[in-house]
């Protein structure tokens, strides 16, 4: 039977990865600080442990046939901390399985490893696109764009902003950018992982299938078609919020919790465009399912099932 890997089993693409590769009948094995934030899942193998600690990477790669990386740090405290765990941690995993003897290894990267220079997440996953590709791993590197769907809270803000009616962003007034729904990106990971002798040349950037991406203002119709009401587009410029961020990290600093508002997000934020150039896939068979619309409305159905988008009303 062919066992997978997955670390970053508990986050919000990981849980996805296992989801996906269960429902397939694959053997599934998961790498997890917190065990018990697996219980439900009754089929599955789980390793105590996190990537910075071989005495677990070894035994959990172990007698797999691939792993899907998707552990990694979306925010931090730090630069060197965004390195320690986005490239030191992914040369562990490397490391780890060529000891092993694995023959795959499927990097979940970021779109914003294309401009490693904006801001120090983009420069951490660069550098562990650069571990990995210089394995003698069958590697394939994947860039998603920005993921959503039920589960992620890092887009929640978004759903509670298009409940009252606008979307207030400190981005440009003609930014485009993809997406891609968090079960397609699972299917997209595991039929990569489950294909042994690939090795892709170059990361592979994927998207939701809209060629050239969305704007925000078709985003705020999306979010306020799932929403039931007219959401409005309001671009904040990015020096009102500058010193917002330098604030939030030196409280975050204090409080030794890492804050998604951040100078370096406010770059990418900046940016002119984030859209996905999509590869060929050669011989695998996979394509987006899930478009803007009903993905945005699924989101929307399920933090609502949460009492998620309630409670904020309720807290003011």
């Amino acid at each position: 039977m062919t066992v997978i890997a997955v670390t970053g089993a508990t986050g919000f693409v990981g849980r996805a990865v296992v989801v996906e590769l269960l429902s397939q009948g694959v053997a599934v094995r998961a790498l997890a600080r917190k065990p018990e934030m697996l219980a439900e899942f009754e089929n599955l193998s789980v390793v105590a442990g996190d990537i910075s600690s071989s005495d677990a990477l070894i035994p959990f790669l172990s007698g797999v046939d691939g792993v899907v990386h998707c552990a990694g740090l979306v925010k931090a405290l730090s630069n060197a901390e965004f390195q320690r765990v986005n490239a030191e941690g992914t040369q562990a995993v490397v490391t780890a399985a060529t000891s092993a003897a694995v023959k795959r290894l499927v990097l979940v990267s970021s779109l914003a490893a294309r401009r490693p220079e904006v801001s120090p997440y983009a420069a951490s996953k660069r550098a562990g696109e650069q571990r990995a590709s210089e394995s003698a791993l069958n590697v394939s590197i994947v860039r998603p764009p920005a993921v959503y769907g039920p589960g992620d809270t890092a887009t929640l803000p978004f759903f509670r902003q298009a409940e009252r009616g606008f979307l207030a962003l400190p981005v440009p007034r003609d930014q485009r950018f993809s997406v891609i729904y968090v079960t397609d990106l699972a299917k997209l990971l595991a039929a990569l992982v489950l294909e042994p002798n690939r090795r892709d040349a170059a990361p592979i950037e994927c998207d939701d299938g809209r060629k050239g991406g969305y704007s925000w203002e078709e985003f705020a119709q999306a979010a306020g078609a799932a929403a039931g009401r007219r959401v409005r587009f309001l671009p904040v410029p990015g020096w009102l919020i500058g010193p917002v961020a330098v604030v939030a990290q030196a409280i975050a600093k204090l409080r030794r919790q890492a804050e998604i508002l951040s100078p370096g997000k406010l770059c990418e934020m900046a940016q002119p465009e984030w859209v996905s150039t999509p590869a060929s896939l050669d011989g695998l068979d996979w394509r987006p399912a899930v478009g803007l619309r009903d993905g945005l409305a699924q989101a929307r159905r399920w933090y609502k099932d949460q009492g998620l988008l309630k409670q904020r009303v309720e807290e003011r």
